[in-house]
């Protein structure tokens, strides 16, 4: 049989998405072994189409993705998360056989992406429906320019929005992200440069830059004037911020941002301790009088009970970490300085608080950031007396100037202290407090710390529920963006 062309390729997928997408709405409003019996068959097509075009796209060796199939083995991928995630709601009440095997991991030959949980808290499928919605949607999109159809586009975004008010979830938004991406050539015309200049100013961050499947570079257009000219907003924060804040990231926060000034950007992302300069110190010496406290050993608090923690699901959640002697704004707040060969470990009072220190820092948060973090419960054997700092100024855990509050640190660990008790930096009050434990630089377990035995079990990640209160306050304050979505970054190829 001969190969259909890329424009029947396309209109034919989205055709098969249509009735797919039509039967989940159905089911979703009916909840009845007919509509499941529907929903079943157009999966089954759904997935036949799929097979047939990876037999059509035949890739290069080393290339499993060719920039004109890209949209869409997306739009399979984010429908099938899509189903993935409704899977409970979508079963109920008629058992789970039937969801388990529809898109299978052989499924997908020439990508494959994390899977979510079999279960997630309710307030999880609420925030990520219209995520992963909007992602459908863009990828159809641009399927949709390929077959050269628009009608098919625009009923899967109103059979969507029927799904979601079916479900009472918000509805998805297809721009939501507020980019749009041009390719090196295009840049290449805006700036008068040869393309290996191009390349050399993305290599350096000199351009805002993201990646698609196929590892091509893309550019978000509002990083431009009018007149060709680089913004200089966006030239601002790439020179001042670190370099691995970039890629996506950087791309959804400057699109929120970019019509800012630069003491919006340095305010926000010193914050969160992504700006690089040197601080004038404005608050040097005012911490001069703890060392009083600290001396007569007057402020205690006791910890005993359990504290959280959050790490990496690959590494122990003993680690404690350094300031960077050169730039301590790059460092944790309390980490103790290099030369003294220890190090600080970080723990939250409450979940809540232990997931605001960590994902506070990050700019975007992303899928990938929920599937890459564990929560811990770490508790000590025996009870362990801290310097309490947490009644101090709130200046102690909102000024932005680290080599102070390291200074302050290294006071607690000359005085003997096994570490401080402190109100945490994203939220003093709400969130509560935490501790800072002090030990060996590096992976060191608590007895050879020198803080005892400890209790330590991992418990949940993404499925966690006050991970999803969490992201729930972060997205209500709206500073800086929650985006749950299949990034082309986040997806390896096979």
């Amino acid at each position: 049989m001969p190969s259909r062309s890329l424009g029947s390729q396309a209109h034919d997928l989205l055709r098969t998405i249509e009735v797919a997408v039509t039967s989940m709405r159905d089911h979703v409003k009916t909840l009845t072994q007919a509509s499941l019996g529907d929903f079943e068959r157009s999966l089954d097509r759904l997935l036949k189409e799929y097979d047939l075009l990876l037999t059509e796209i035949e890739p290069p060796p080393g290339n499993p993705v060719t920039a004109n199939h890209e949209p869409l083995l997306r739009s399979m991928v984010s429908f099938a998360t899509l189903i993935e995630l409704l899977l409970e709601t979508l079963e109920q009440p008629l058992g789970n056989a039937w969801g388990r095997h529809v898109f299978a991991d052989n499924h997908f030959r020439y990508v494959e992406f994390d899977k979510l949980p079999p279960r997630l808290p309710d307030e999880a499928v609420k925030m990520m429906f219209p995520e992963m919605g909007a992602d459908l949607v863009s990828a159809v999109l641009e399927v949709q320019k390929i077959g050269g159809v628009t009608r098919v586009g625009t009923s899967i975004v109103h059979i969507l929005n029927e799904t979601a008010d079916a479900l009472g979830y918000a509805r998805p938004t297809a721009h939501a992200l507020g980019l749009s991406l041009e390719n090196a050539d295009w840049v290449s015309k805006q700036l008068r440069a040869p393309l290996l200049r191009i390349t050399e100013m993305t290599s350096n961050r000199e351009l805002v830059s993201v990646l698609t499947w196929t590892g091509e570079h893309r550019y978000p257009d509002f990083q431009f004037e009018s007149t060709g000219d680089l913004r200089r907003s966006v030239r601002h924060v790439c020179e001042n911020s670190p370099r691995d804040f970039t890629g996506w990231a950087l791309a959804i926060w400057l699109a929120k941002y970019v019509d800012r000034n630069d003491s919006f950007f340095e305010k926000k992302l010193e914050n969160i301790g992504l700006w690089l300069p040197s601080h004038n110190r404005p608050f040097a010496g005012i911490f001069d009088h703890l060392e009083q406290s600290a001396r007569d050993r007057s402020s205690l608090h006791e910890v005993s009970d359990v504290l959280y923690r959050i790490c990496d699901r690959r590494y122990s959640p003993f680690y404690f970490s350094s300031a960077h002697p050169a730039n301590p704004s790059v460092s944790g707040r309390f980490d103790l300085p290099a030369s003294t060969g220890h190090g600080s470990l970080y723990a939250g009072a409450t979940e809540l608080g232990a997931w605001s220190e960590v994902l506070d820092r990050i700019p975007v948060v992303t899928l990938r950031d929920l599937f890459e973090r564990r929560l811990w419960k770490l508790t000590p054997d025996i009870p362990l007396e801290l310097w309490d700092l947490s009644k101090e100024p709130p200046v102690l855990r909102t000024t932005p100037d680290r080599a102070e509050t390291q200074d302050v640190a290294r006071m607690g660990f000359e005085h003997g202290y096994k570490g401080l008790w402190v109100g945490l930096r994203s939220d003093g009050t709400e969130h509560g407090q935490g501790a800072v434990f002090f030990g060996e630089s590096g992976p060191t377990l608590p007895h050879a710390a020198g803080i005892g035995l400890w209790h330590a079990e991992p418990s949940a990640g993404i499925e966690d529920p006050s991970l999803w209160r969490y992201l729930k306050e972060r997205k209500d304050h709206g500073a800086f963006p929650v985006v749950l979505r299949r990034f082309p970054s986040e997806i390896r190829m096979r």
